[in-house]
């Protein structure tokens, strides 16, 4: 096609570089300027953020973005929040925002930009519900945490292989590498720009099973979908009586005679990236998941409160449904059998690294039977983005039923005392009073451990968490403390520190070690740095110990 003459090619180039504003869409987050000699940059969507690394100081990186963003016509906010080893300034323009943050660094400075109103990468990619997914698919499933579709199919090999290199087009899609395909097995790579798919089809008795990986790609749309999909069939649940709750049949397997084999060690190791890490506490228990019996074999670095699993054991509630009581204490490994004792998955998580591995990634056998559990499963190496990881897992263990009576864990163990202490620089404060309590944060249940200067009185805090609706309702007051939070599985969640006019907070700190167990209202464990942490110059480390009753509220 010839293009008009009476357009002259110089305002043909024009046209291609109209700015997005001009165009009514909203700018790219890789239009804003970065600092020349910019190092380890990374855009991510899901932080919402930019950061890299750059050799200015602190006052040179945040004076580039103040005259930079001012000539491209941004308004800055009058009020900067102007640390002695941070500064951050917030500018405006239109419908969009910029917050800058420049912290210090031994080697210059360390730059985090906060834009609102952008497009990022997986904006402009394909989305998860463009990938094509052929009439006749079943259980078809959109995991938003894994970023990955599976479904099966009744095609074969061949016809699955057709479909998506027809559908995966050229206009959008390329090859990235070689299709491989036998009669039983296939994986295909295809990119579209930061976006990528790898297709795995494996083949599984009378059907195929297909696993569609994403990388780049913004599964926003979807998590909503998953969310609101999740919460009508919790309220479901709800209002249904346990009691009247259906039960799957039991498929009949012929007896193996498990009474009779020897017994078999229980243990567990996770590898991510080459380092191990070993899983000692290991139970198994039966749940219902989409009408049929499943069961689940779970490893952890510590114990898993058994209370929660069985209320939901004895409620009759399926898997699908479960809510925080069928989170897992991290690290953990979790292999899920069939009602016919074959693997369906084993998935993982260490080290920040979530991981799975079906059918073809699984070597090993196990054994129901009598209310045991016995067996063994390797799961070879796979990868998480640049992460590979792998697991091993021999188990032989009773079944956890509706019935089971959990251990007391605390009964026998020694008494802590109740003791902390903060190291701010070269000053030492000790903290020898404790207070421990919950509060109801949306759905979840939050355990605090309090240990402070001076003593809180307990019969007035008592009093308030009758009426509290948050913290700042409670008679805490504001002294020398250091404040953790505990989930519903004795996990930290974060911790909070006030001393010398210096405040910190911390969550998700891999430089802190802690230990908790809660146990008929018995609150026990122990928290302390790994590793000094910086407070303005100063080297700030903390310690504590805990062992004391949760103040109860009369409900």
């Amino acid at each position: 096609m010839l293009l008009p003459q009476a357009i002259p090619l110089f305002l043909l180039t024009c046209l291609m570089i109209v700015p997005f504003d001009v165009l009514g869409q909203d700018p790219h987050v890789q239009e804003i300027p970065l600092s020349k000699d910019a190092t380890d940059i990374s855009y991510s969507k899901s932080r919402g953020d930019i950061r890299f690394k750059t050799t200015d100081e602190m006052k040179t990186a945040g004076e580039f973005y103040q005259k930079t963003l001012i000539q491209q016509q941004w308004t800055k906010s009058k009020k900067d929040n102007l640390q002695k080893n941070f500064w951050v300034q917030s500018f405006s323009k239109q419908n969009r925002s910029l917050d800058v943050r420049v912290e210090k660094s031994d080697a210059g400075s360390e730059i985090r930009l906060t834009p609102k109103g952008f497009l990022w990468d997986e904006d402009l990619a394909p989305k998860p519900k463009d990938i094509p997914i052929p009439d006749g698919a079943e259980g078809l499933n959109y995991d938003d945490f894994f970023q990955s579709i599976e479904y099966q199919h009744n095609f074969s090999v061949e016809q699955l292989v057709t479909f998506y290199t027809s559908k995966l087009e050229g206009k959008i899609w390329s090859k990235s590498g070689e299709d491989s395909a036998t009669e039983r097995i296939a994986n295909l790579h295809r990119i579209s720009g930061t976006a990528s798919v790898r297709i795995s089809i494996t083949t599984e008795e009378k059907f195929r099973k297909v696993r569609i990986s994403t990388k780049g790609m913004s599964w926003d749309e979807i998590k909503l979908a998953n969310a609101a999909t999740k919460k009508k069939m919790e309220e479901s649940v709800a209002s249904k009586t346990p009691d009247k709750a259906k039960l799957p049949n039991r498929i009949e397997k012929p007896k193996q005679g498990i009474a009779k084999m020897a017994k078999i060690a229980s243990t567990c190791t996770v590898t991510v990236d080459g380092k191990k890490t070993d899983l000692k506490e290991i139970i198994a228990f039966e749940v219902i998941s989409y009408g049929k019996w499943q069961t689940h074999i779970v490893a952890t670095a510590t114990p898993v409160k058994l209370e929660p699993i069985l209320k939901l054991l004895q409620s009759n509630v399926p898997e699908e449904s479960w809510k925080q009581s069928g989170k897992l204490p991290t690290p953990y490994v979790r292999l899920v059998l069939d009602d016919m004792d074959q693997p369906q998955n084993l998935q993982l998580y260490a080290d920040k690294v979530p991981g799975i591995g079906s059918t073809p990634e699984l070597d090993g056998n196990a054994l129901v039977e009598d209310g045991r559990a016995r067996g063994k499963y390797t799961l070879r190496s796979g990868k998480f983005f640049d992460h590979t990881y792998s697991a091993e897992i021999s188990f032989d263990t009773p079944l956890i039923t509706s019935n089971s009576t959990p251990a007391k864990r605390l009964a026998s163990a020694p008494k802590l005392e109740n003791v902390g202490k903060i190291v701010l620089g070269s000053k030492t404060f000790p903290l020898a009073n404790v207070v421990v309590y919950q509060m109801n944060e949306g759905e979840k249940v939050v355990t605090y451990v309090q240990l402070t200067e001076k003593p809180i009185d307990k019969d007035k805090l008592q009093s308030a968490l009758k009426k509290a609706k948050g913290l700042d309702d409670l008679p805490l007051s504001f002294q020398t403390q250091i404040k953790l939070s505990f989930d519903a599985n004795d996990e930290l969640q974060s911790v909070f520190l006030w001393c010398d006019g210096v405040s910190l907070n911390w969550s998700g700190n891999d430089n802190i070690k802690s230990q908790m167990q809660s146990e008929d209202g018995r609150v026990r464990g122990t928290v302390h740095t790994l590793v000094s942490e910086d407070s303005f110059g100063k080297k700030c480390d903390f310690q504590a110990s805990f062992d004391s009753m949760m103040i109860q509220v009369a409900k």
